[in-house]
């Protein structure tokens, strides 16, 4: 709309006394944001990091230059993992679109969030600053994924296997991925050590793929334990990664779980077939013996 104000300057006089002009009366015409938020995608659920879609119009004849687009979230439930995307230009009536990802809070309220968009970009030279809401709802889970059984075969010095038992109670999710992080003094088989040693997490990775509701996946990780281990449990996190229906990637949050280390038995599978075979090898050499006892005998 158009808004009137009026200039004035406001002055010391020669005997040090204030002064002020005559006032200048102006209009002020204001106009529609010229990058305009034409849609959005967003597929957020609670408790799960998910993605939005942002499509954006030039509503100007003129070209809109070094766009930068900074997400603001004044929801604590809703936090932007990514703030900042860029368009190189827009010409007059163009369209683009950008993404962000998000992360919702396990206790956010299910319904619909204002987010806000800080756009800055450049006409003519000229840099212009505007803001536009972006509008998102968060729904129920779309996934839920529950952990049946843990299963380890970890001893101190060795390298076993943990096996974990994955339940689908929600929707059918896409090229989905576990990941399981360990601290030392476990490590991923087949990782390098260099995390290890300076006392980082690993994180090891299983592609399980399509999970349709109600189906159950079973995940095995390879996971070495350093020979100073004692016997025990030791916290893990794990987490999935996944796509759904339509396309968008999201991420759960950590699941923390327990690993349980055993205490190193005495009688092992090695020490068994070594004396399996030392005791096979002994028969061996008595039956020789006695047939040669027996030749010389005749």
């Amino acid at each position: 709309g158009e808004y009137r104000g009026w200039i004035a300057v406001k002055y010391r006089n020669s005997q040090g006394g204030e002064d002020i002009t005559e006032k200048h009366y102006i209009s002020i015409e204001v106009g529609e944001c010229p990058l305009k938020v034409e849609g959005v995608k967003a597929v957020l659920s609670a408790g799960q990091k998910g993605e939005i879609e942002v499509e954006l119009k030039n509503g100007l004849s003129e070209k809109l230059e070094d766009i930068e687009l900074t997400l603001l979230s004044p929801e604590p439930t809703l936090t932007p993992l990514t703030t900042t995307a860029y368009i190189a230009s827009l010409g007059g009536g163009e369209t683009g679109s950008v993404r962000f990802r998000i992360g919702v809070d396990n206790e956010a309220i299910l319904g619909n969030y204002t987010l806000y968009l800080l756009e800055k970009y450049a006409v003519r030279g000229t840099e212009i600053v505007s803001a536009a809401k972006v509008p998102v709802s968060v729904k129920s889970r779309g996934v839920r994924i529950e952990i049946s059984s843990i299963e380890a075969s970890l001893y101190p010095d060795s390298t076993g296997e943990v096996t974990i038992r994955l339940k689908n109670s929600g929707s059918t999710i896409y090229n989905s991925v576990v990941m399981l992080e360990v601290n030392p003094p476990l490590t991923i088989a087949g990782e390098s050590s260099l995390s290890s040693l300076v006392g980082k997490p690993q994180v090891g990775t299983y592609f399980v793929g399509t999970l349709e509701s109600g189906d159950t996946a079973i995940v095995k990780f390879r996971v070495k334990v350093d020979k100073d281990a004692g016997a025990g449990s030791y916290p893990a996190n794990l987490k999935l990664s996944y796509y759904d229906g339509e396309g968008y990637r999201h991420e759960t949050n950590d699941f923390l779980i327990a690993i349980e280390v055993k205490e190193k038995p005495l009688v092992t599978p090695v020490l068994i077939t070594a004396v399996a075979m030392g005791l096979i090898a002994l028969v061996l050499v008595a039956v020789v013996l006695r047939k040669r006892g027996a030749g010389k005998g005749s």
